[in-house]
């Protein structure tokens, strides 16, 4: 049940206040360079954990502008009038290090029309489904097609915030709860974003709680982290079964392209201990 976040019965019991280490932040203050197909093909992380992003080529329609939300320059993606071939989307290479368990996503986004379009997704060729209530985990034998989810899920969105076509923002995470009908939670906000002007929207998830923001208005539901650890793909490196796991994680890839801009790109991993009613 959806519900709003002031009156969610399972809260994340913290020692202290819940604290966030940032794994990712990007303003793409590499800017400065005008005209299509000039843009820089880096956008630096200022984060210590150097997930660096990178344009995959001239040929996709991103260029930096100077209309921000925060310093000089902010990205924009396929503009109306943009003529290059590729939808604009930034990529991250693998990195272990935007896997979290618990984690939160947020940015600033501008756009002149609603339209069903993905604002930061991540994704995974390893989603490991587990045996129901199996602690430690205990992975399900690897099914067929015709079996899915169970076993290996290869090429699923792990989570996602996206734009919706009547202005609300959507936040999905995905999760191996036997509760659910399929492996993804997913929660709306309330109210829209407004056209033409900067909006602040985000997501969490804590193990506890799925969330989505606007504007500081939060929308929440609560799930059950399984296994404990959070979500339900392989983060922490090789596993004996199948191997190495292989996930990106993108600005504007999976889905319809984002047609707007996008600022203040944030990416923080969120510590729990646990939950209580």
């Amino acid at each position: 049940m959806r519900t709003t976040i002031a009156t969610i019965a399972l809260l994340c019991a913290l020692p202290a206040a819940a604290s966030a280490q940032t794994l990712g932040s990007w303003n793409f203050e590499e800017g400065g360079v005008s005209g299509y197909g000039e843009a820089h093909p880096h956008v630096l992380d200022s984060s210590d954990f150097e997930n660096h992003g990178f344009i995959p080529g001239a040929n996709y329609r991103v260029d930096y502008v100077n209309d921000a939300h925060e310093g000089d320059w902010a990205i924009e993606l396929n503009n109306p009038n943009d003529p290059r071939p590729f939808a604009g989307q930034i990529n991250f290479p693998h990195s272990y290090s935007l896997e979290p368990a618990r984690g939160e996503v947020s940015a600033a986004i501008k756009v002149d029309s609603f339209h069903d379009a993905t604002i930061f997704t991540k994704s995974t060729f390893q989603w490991l489904q587990t045996e129901p209530a199996s602690q430690p985990p205990v992975l399900i034998a690897p099914g067929t097609s015709s079996q899915f989810p169970l076993g290996r899920i290869i090429g699923r969105t792990v989570y996602s915030l996206e734009l919706l076509n009547d202005g609300r923002i959507r936040a999905t995470v995905g999760n191996d709860d036997p509760n659910e009908a399929t492996p993804w939670v997913s929660v709306v906000s309330e109210v829209p974003i407004a056209l033409s002007k900067w909006s602040e929207v985000g997501m969490a998830w804590d193990g506890c709680t799925l969330s989505v923001t606007v504007e500081g208005g939060s929308n929440g539901r609560s799930y059950t982290a399984t296994p404990i650890r959070g979500l339900s793909y392989q983060g922490t490196g090789t596993d004996p079964a199948f191997g190495a796991a292989d996930l990106d994680a993108s600005i504007s890839q999976a889905g319809a392209p984002f047609v707007g801009k996008v600022d203040a790109v944030s990416f923080r991993e969120l510590e729990c201990t646990g939950c209580r009613s």
